[in-house]
């Protein structure tokens, strides 16, 4: 029984750091579309850009916070904050050059299409 438990462990270890990579991942994809829209408004004040800086970071802390509560039973381990931060580097390591760009013309052709739809209605 008790090699039983001992797996089990480990195994409910294995998927929690897994997802913390995801989720790790996942705020860097989130970080690459924060960082189109930032260099589409390079000219904001200073004081906007702070605040804007800060409100990502925020509202990343509150989804790993959430995550830690609803997914881990708020337990915090090492490994979750190895696997966040893995995921993370991974994604702007492997997929970032990639996607950067992509994201980049995604957000061009859609402010031309609002802009193109908002001269029509005047």
């Amino acid at each position: 029984m008790t090699g039983l438990s001992a797996s089990s462990t480990a195994v409910q270890q294995m998927v929690a750091f897994l997802e913390a990579v995801a989720l790790g991942a996942l705020f860097a994809a989130f970080y690459d579309l924060y960082r189109v829209v930032r260099m589409q408004f390079r000219r904001l004040p200073p004081v906007l850009s702070v605040a804007a800086d800060c409100f990502f970071w925020i509202a990343a802390a509150a989804a790993a916070i959430l995550f830690l509560v609803y997914r881990r039973w708020g337990e915090i381990y090492v490994y979750i904050y190895v696997g966040l931060a893995g995921g993370f580097i991974i994604y702007l390591h492997n997929f970032s050059r990639y996607l950067l760009p992509f994201w980049q013309k995604v957000f061009v052709q859609l402010s031309q299409l609002f802009a193109r739809s908002s001269r029509e209605k005047k």
